[in-house]
């Protein structure tokens, strides 16, 4: 009954609707990378009015993913801090984050190999 106690006090204080808005964020963000790293793999291919080869566009793009990511990670450990957990769950949440979004990056990409 405590589980459930917990669980009900998560999601009336909105916890809940901010772990669905960080995952949001985390996904978009990282199929950002995937394509970034994507195009700068696979340099070929169609050039609508460009610039920069692919290669340097796919770097760009996969930067401003990154970039995304680092400020939902950010924005998580700010409010994090603002409700004073204990720093080693802090620690532990962004190793996971981190060790979270390599391993998404690596599934989106074998998943795009495989369509092929």
């Amino acid at each position: 009954m405590k589980i459930w106690g917990f669980i009900k006090d998560m999601i009336n204080k909105g916890a809940v609707n901010e772990i669905f808005v960080h995952v949001r964020n985390v996904t978009a963000a990282t199929l950002i990378v995937a394509a970034g790293v994507y195009s700068h793999a696979h340099s070929g291919g169609i050039h609508l009015i460009s610039v920069l080869p692919s290669k340097y566009v796919g770097d760009i793009i996969a930067g401003v993913g990154i970039a995304l990511l680092l400020l939902n990670l950010l924005d998580g450990v700010s409010k994090m801090s603002k409700l004073r957990y204990n720093i080693i769950l802090i620690i532990f949440m962004i190793v996971f984050y981190l060790l979270f979004i390599v391993r998404l990056v690596e599934i989106l990409l074998s998943f795009r190999m495989h369509l092929r």
